[in-house]
């Protein structure tokens, strides 16, 4: 956002250093070094320090949420600068730049409320308000000069500036107790972010700023008619930010001047004219290349647009993850499989809602999530029983019932669960077999079923998940070449780090998808835009394209903010049905209970890998069909979409609970949080 207002002041403060510098230029072609003033005109850039004073506010509406004074804040000024000296030492500057003089304040809360703990307790909240405000300010310094040394200058005088924007944005974040969280699930929340000037019923606006800089620099050559000036200076406001508020702000800034030096030398006499010689054969120099680079990007609705910036979108959903009571084996094998999470040691700390990963990470998890809540349920029992396949060879009879053993063995040894709770049971083939026909499906019979006398052993696991939407996705970078065949394309951060880096034929394009993982990294270390480069030719010749992607995390409209946002999934689907089983219904109808008729519900249907593509998305559109019509039994929501996404492999379908899994209904539901009165 700075820069776009860089950009619109930069070509005003080249007018006016073309002017200042054009005319002292052609001074110098009429007289020698040593006749009237000695121009310089060039460029300076230093890094500041944003001494902000006052006590303020971030406006009227909000003065119980925090007020603020004092801050130093780092910031950053570049601009032009056109000087001329005279040879008594004196000498007149003028600058003229912008400044980025943002400031970030902290205010703790006065007020303390009462909040209640899980267990029933209360205790003090604290919390401290944080506000992040941004100036944007065009800047123009007239300085009376003297030289101290020959390179060693002074520099005193007024400063103007214009404030091109002001705004803010305040948050509140709690400190003490570290469990507790405001509603958005977080503990820290956005109160207000908007410009100073439209907010509040007084009227505000943005004052001329009016100041005094001091400057002092050191002359450097650094090639003929080149110097370069380190220099520090400082600048202290008179006027205040606002017309409304008591709050100056002023710079300490260190940086370099990099100027050219105009003049010109004593003309010498004119050598003598040389014998004539033939003129050489004329060679064409190959035209030098063009470089340009076009960044697009997928927009919501599918289509391809021209990109300039990236939007991060991140929602809390609820996410309920049905547990298969399942545990399959590898073949003619006893063995517990590696891919099922072994906590050894580690129960302490473990949580099944806080699980992370995806469905199949959660449900690897399945022995320490039973063994957890029947540690947590005294009273429960277990049932184990074990199978085998003899079509692929399990012909031990022992097979089944050393297999049920070792599910056993893992709770007891890692859960200190009293084997007198787990009944061990062995069969041949599982009373529900999986098709034969197939090694698929034969590899789903090897496996060991859980029964707890206590249902909410199996219950499905609900988990608060950030959800995250990335906005154009992907982006197609494609160079615009003539005179050159390749361009050297690269996606970058502003830091330098590199993210996507290809050699690119003209007509080619790089695709590049980033993750919601990387753009979130990006914002907290507060680097708000990538780079985007085209470079191509010979390396006298070479051309290099830019383009500056603005990163940022959207601002949910006032319907979206206050929505909760839920999905389940009904996994007990038969082999080639598309009936509710009974397993499910109990899900089915805590679905129902949170259904309002303001809620959008999307039904999706999917099924496994095993059969005709035709025929599985036929049955995956049943089988959403099929909960939508149970669904709508009850009460009709808003919006109902349903559709059969068929084969869609959401789950690894080499694993026979990948399979299972992606037999599957998935039903996303979202509802305002208005109608859902003390819902968390």
């Amino acid at each position: 956002m700075t820069l776009r207002y860089l950009t619109r002041s930069l070509p005003l403060v080249c007018v006016l250093t073309t002017i200042l510098s054009v005319t002292p230029t052609t001074a110098f072609t009429q007289t020698t070094k040593s006749d009237g003033p000695e121009w310089r005109a060039g460029l300076f850039g230093a890094g500041t320090l944003n001494i902000h004073n006052g006590e303020f506010s971030s406006y009227e509406g909000l003065q119980g949420c925090g007020t603020f004074s004092d801050a130093i804040t780092p910031g950053w000024t570049l601009g032009n600068v056109v000087e001329a000296r005279l040879r008594s030492g004196w000498g007149a500057m003028a600058r003229i730049g912008f400044w980025q003089a943002d400031g970030s304040f902290q205010d703790p809360a006065t007020l303390s409320p009462l909040v209640a703990l899980p267990d029933g307790s209360t205790v003090r909240m604290s919390t401290e308000y944080e506000l992040e405000t941004t100036l944007d300010v065009v800047t123009m310094d007239l300085l009376v000069t003297y030289g101290i040394t020959d390179r060693l200058r002074v520099g005193l005088g007024p400063q103007v500036g214009f404030t091109t924007r002001a705004s803010f944005e305040q948050h509140e974040t709690i400190l003490e107790p570290s469990i507790v969280r405001f509603a958005n699930g977080a503990t820290s929340r956005l109160i207000l972010a908007a410009p100073f000037d439209q907010q509040g019923a007084v009227a505000t606006e943005r004052m001329l700023r009016i100041g005094a800089t001091l400057n002092l620099s050191y002359d450097i050559p650094i090639a003929k008619r080149l110097e370069l000036s380190p220099e520090i200076g400082a600048t202290y406001a008179f006027t205040n930010v606002l017309s409304s508020f008591d709050w100056t702000a002023h710079m300490v800034r260190a940086g370099l001047r990099l100027s050219y030096v105009f003049g010109s030398d004593d003309v010498p006499p004119p050598p003598p004219s040389p014998e004539p010689q033939p003129a050489p054969p004329v060679v064409m120099a190959p035209p030098p290349p063009y470089v340009d680079v076009d960044v697009r990007g997928r927009d919501e609705d599918g289509a391809m647009e021209s990109v300039s910036e990236i939007v991060l979108t991140d929602a809390r959903t609820v996410d309920v993850v049905p547990l298969l009571p399942n545990i399959f084996f590898d073949s003619v094998s006893a063995t517990l499989p590696q891919r099922y999470t072994s906590r050894q040691g580690q129960t302490a700390d473990f949580i099944p809602e806080e699980l992370s990963g995806d469905v199949i990470d959660v449900y690897h998890d399945i022995l320490n999530i039973v063994g957890y809540r029947m540690k947590q349920r005294p009273s429960s029992t277990l049932s184990i029983v074990g199978h085998r396949e003899p079509a692929d060879g399990e012909t031990d009879v022992t097979l089944s019932r050393r297999r049920a053993e070792v599910v056993r063995d893992y709770l007891v040894s890692v859960w200190n669960i009293d084997p007198s709770r787990l009944t061990i049971g062995e069969r041949e083939l599982p009373a529900r077999p999986s098709n034969r026909t197939l090694a698929d499906g034969r590899a789903e019979n090897r496996r060991v079923e859980l029964s707890p006398s206590d249902a909410s052993v199996l219950a499905p696991v609900r988990r608060s998940l950030l959800d995250g939407r990335i906005v154009p996705d992907p982006l197609v970078v494609a160079p615009q070449l003539e005179n050159v065949t390749n361009a050297d394309v690269r996606i970058t951060s502003t830091d330098g780090t590199v993210f996507a880096e290809e050699n690119i034929a003209s007509g080619a394009a790089l695709t590049w998808k980033p993750t919601t993982t990387l753009v979130r990294s990006l914002l907290a270390s507060g680097q708000r835009r990538i780079v985007v480069t085209a470079a191509a030719g010979e390396e006298s010749t070479r051309r290099e394209a830019r383009r500056t992607i603005t990163l940022r995390r959207s601002v949910l409209a006032d319907g979206e903010r206050d929505t909760i946002r839920e999905r389940h999934r009904l996994v007990f689907f038969g082999f080639d049905d598309d009936r509710i089983s009974a397993i499910d219904t109990p899900l089915v109808e805590a679905i129902h209970g949170r259904l309002r008729t303001t809620s959008k519900v999307v039904v999706t249907g999917y099924t496994d890998r095993i059969g005709d593509v035709g025929h599985n998305t036929s049955l995956s559109t049943r089988r959403a069909g099929s909960v939508a019509t149970s669904l709508l039994s009850r009460i009709k929501p808003t919006r109902l979409d349903q559709r059969g996404a068929g084969p869609e492999e959401i789950h690894d379908n080499n694993l026979p609970e990948g399979r299972m899994y992606n037999r599957t209904v998935v039903i996303d539901v979202a509802t305002p949080r208005d109608v859902e009165a003390g819902d968390e």
